[in-house]
């Protein structure tokens, strides 16, 4: 992918949530979010004075409470500032699965300690490579930049751990996140524009008013574009988060879904998955499993079971296995990543086994996975593109997914509903307007029918 395509997907996740994205923002930010001030400007300052006499002690104690405060703030961002910085990549991949963005995620439960630790380990590992010279030390800012996603995506692991797979996922991948930084610098410079065309009216001003009056002129238009500019900082850093956020979900692909992707369902099949290829090509160096060769006896055995029954606990219960699972006392995180696995193996075999999709409905009433449901349908808009299956196939998918959206699953989450409607009523629209072009008298005026009353 480039840089275009992630920010085209962070337009799309942030479509009618740009405001309350950019409140959170503000609210990170007033939280100490991306750090405090330094006290070592404050303290090289006053070491280089020569504070004699009144108003030397009086600058002095001036400096004093300066110092105190960046003390205060550094302490803060670290206490606060490095558990809100985690929750904010929660908060950006709820948004990009569909939710709406909300206080409570940018406090990500059972971690605030580790997010601390992390915080301190990182920033001691980048100021020792910093040490050697400046650019060392921007490298391994690049190669620690996941861990916070990495973090909240997988709570059981430990600081080390993250700091290690965060190494492992951005080998390779560096120099295309700096290239998706450095792509936000048209928009960053447009945000100070409004400083330029003040600077710019100066001239004109003292002509026509006078220096006094020019003065108070110049003060409240400063006022003004530093109040634009900030809040055009706060949309833009909303934009640049979420492209970030889908930079390391693309990055952070599960290990056991690339050696299933590349070994399993690509074996048969000549005509390979563009996305199960980026996945293999894209993955971390080393142990192509690690996180899964690492468990327990027990725990590989209910791995297994847990796989081998959907990872659905219905069809456990339904097994009479349920009570013999339970036994083995899995941890809940790991049941969750084996969920994941299992979700985007499905995807995989979806792309080309229609007959999947009832295999993920079920997986995602079981457990109200909005996510899954909004990857089925990005899928079956990609059948819609490459006209893969009929077009009556595609539509009734579309509406079999509409189907659970509406079905009172996700009924707290009322803006995912409706932008689940809208998306199958824009895939009903292009199906129509093909279907009567080139089958107009087929047998699809009542499934159409159909999606058109679940979208509303």
């Amino acid at each position: 992918m480039f840089a275009s395509d992630y920010r085209e997907k962070a337009r799309e996740a942030l479509r009618g949530k740009w405001k309350r994205m950019a409140l959170m923002l503000l609210l990170a930010t007033l939280l100490g979010a991306g750090g405090g001030l330094s006290v070592s400007g404050i303290l090289d300052v006053s070491s280089n004075l020569n504070l004699n006499g009144a108003a030397n002690a009086q600058l002095r104690r001036m400096l004093t409470i300066l110092a105190t405060l960046s003390a205060c703030s550094g302490l803060w961002a670290l206490f606060m500032g490095s558990w809100v910085n985690v929750g904010l990549y929660d908060l950006g991949c709820r948004v990009l699965d569909g939710e709406t963005p909300r206080t409570g995620m940018l406090f990500p439960k059972g971690i605030y300690w580790k997010c601390v630790g992390m915080s301190i380990l990182r920033s001691l590992i980048v100021f020792a490579w910093s040490l050697l010279l400046v650019i060392p030390g921007i490298i391994a800012g690049y190669r620690y930049a996941m861990a916070d996603y990495i973090l909240v995506q997988h709570p059981e692991m430990g600081v080390m751990e993250a700091l290690n797979a965060s190494k492992e996922c951005m080998q390779g991948r560096k120099g295309r996140l700096f290239c998706l930084q450095i792509s936000f610098i048209g928009w960053m410079l447009l945000t100070e524009a409004p400083f330029y065309a003040v600077t710019l009216l100066a001239a004109p001003l003292l002509a026509v008013l006078g220096r006094n009056a020019a003065l108070v002129a110049m003060i409240v238009l400063m006022v003004l574009c530093l109040l634009a500019t900030a809040v055009a900082n706060l949309f833009l850093s909303a934009y640049m988060h979420m492209a970030s956020v889908i930079f390391f979900r693309n990055a952070e692909r599960p290990q056991e879904w690339q050696r299933q992707a590349r070994q399993g369902w690509d074996e048969n099949d000549g005509d390979s998955d563009p996305e199960a290829e980026d996945a293999y090509d894209e993955a971390p160096a080393g142990d192509p499993d690690r996180r899964v060769t690492s468990l327990t006896a027990d725990e590989t055995v209910a791995r297994d079971v847990f796989m081998q029954h959907g990872c659905s606990r219905k069809r456990l219960r339904d097994e009479g296995v349920l009570e013999e699972y339970e036994a083995l006392r899995v941890d809940s995180s790991f049941e969750l990543r084996w969920l994941r696995e299992y979700a985007n193996a499905l995807m995989l075999r979806f792309s080309r086994e229609p007959e999947a999709l009832d295999e993920i409905l079920e997986l995602a009433a079981e457990y109200a996975m909005d996510d899954l449901l909004t990857r089925a349908l990005e899928r079956i808009d990609r059948h819609i593109r490459q006209q893969s299956l009929s077009d009556v196939e595609i539509l009734n998918m579309a509406g079999r997914v509409l189907a659970l959206v509406v079905s009172g699953t996700f009924d707290e989450h009322p803006d995912y509903v409706r932008r689940r409607r809208e998306q199958v009523s824009d895939m009903a629209d292009r199906l129509e307007a093909r279907l009567r072009e080139q089958n107009p008298d087929g047998d699809w005026q009542r499934p159409l029918q159909l999606v058109r009353s679940m979208c509303g």
